[in-house]
């Protein structure tokens, strides 16, 4: 969580990645299809099956089979919202996104796009709402309903799984592998839609190198089953360790049953319930070598939340909590 260096709240890849980095560089070998533009832009035909086949035989399991053509490739999943923001919505329009809500959303949405985040609420009752569940479907609507009354047309709902921050899961996982930079649009019932992204994939084309290397992870069977048997346990291990060092230490936290961060509550510490007490305990904690993401940042409704990544080393997470 942090050393000689301030806490990068930007690396939870550290428990979660380091057997898929292990399997790349055992199994990686550069030929020449690896050095070309491959299939195109949407990702080679072996990956898009790849990926349909890892589907269709995990948690994911849809009721008809998943198939290449139901699948499109590019450059990671910030390319894959940015691309379908550009092709669901004109300028201007909304989608709707709960809050707090993964602070890399909003620059996905607006930066080409134009499209306007529409926030949603869960708090202002007497407890908060789990953004998850179908409790939070009316939220959803109501916000819906005002938008359209505001003149801001909602095209979409952005739901993340497993949700950032709060770190709640509706079931499957990821490699957290962010760096390599392949996201997947998959749908069986927009063909149109899926040309619409290919037509503009230029812009976004998947590397043949990261290709070609999941490619090799998502058809090794006996390394999946063993890889999220090992995270499953480096990351349950993880999160207990943190919340015991919460507990310790009278930190409030949401609690996690899914991803690599906790979602804290430090409002205790503001000098007052503002976001510029919160942006005031943010810099005390850099100017000691502590570095969580805001509450701001992520569009929280209450000033004092902050995430912290617990999937770092143990000694780190000690130490920065300490402080």
């Amino acid at each position: 969580m942090l050393s000689k260096r301030a806490l990068s709240n930007t690396r939870p890849n550290d428990i979660k990645n380091i057997m898929s980095k292990g399997h790349i560089n055992s199994h990686f070998s550069i030929t020449k299809r690896c050095l070309t533009y491959g299939d195109g832009s949407v990702g080679s035909d072996e990956l898009r099956q790849s990926i349909a086949n890892f589907m269709n035989n995990t948690a994911f399991r849809p009721r008809r089979p998943l198939e290449l053509n139901d699948v499109t490739v590019l450059a990671g999943v910030s390319s894959i919202i940015d691309s379908l923001a550009f092709c669901l919505c004109e300028a201007g329009e909304g989608i709707l996104l709960g809050r707090p809500t993964y602070v890399g959303f909003i620059s996905d949405l607006v930066n080409r796009a134009g499209v306007k985040p529409v926030l949603v609420g869960f708090e202002g009752q007497s407890r908060l709402i789990d953004p998850t569940s179908l409790e939070a479907v009316k939220y959803y609507e109501d916000a819906l309903i005002q938008s359209t009354h505001n003149g801001t047309p909602v095209r979409a709902l952005l739901l993340c799984h497993p949700h950032n921050p709060f770190g709640l899961c509706y079931e499957p996982q990821d490699f957290c592998s962010n760096g390599i930079r392949l996201g997947a649009f998959v749908s069986q019932a927009n063909p149109k839609l899926h040309a619409a992204m290919r037509a503009i994939s230029k812009f976004a084309w998947p590397s043949s190198l990261a290709d070609t290397a999941w490619c090799a992870i998502l058809n090794d069977a006996s390394f999946l089953t063993k890889y999220f048997q090992t995270l499953r346990e480096r990351l349950s291990t993880a999160y207990e360790h943190c919340v015991a060092l919460l507990k310790q230490h009278d930190i409030p936290y949401v609690p996690a049953h899914a991803g690599p961060f906790i979602w804290i509550d430090l409002s205790k510490h503001l000098s007052s319930h503002t976001l510029e007490a919160e942006r005031e305990l943010a810099w005390r904690m850099i100017d000691n070598k502590v570095w969580l993401a805001t509450g701001e940042a992520y569009r929280s409704e209450r000033p004092g939340w902050f995430r912290i990544t617990f999937a770092v080393d143990e000694v780190e997470l000690e130490l920065g909590i300490q402080r």
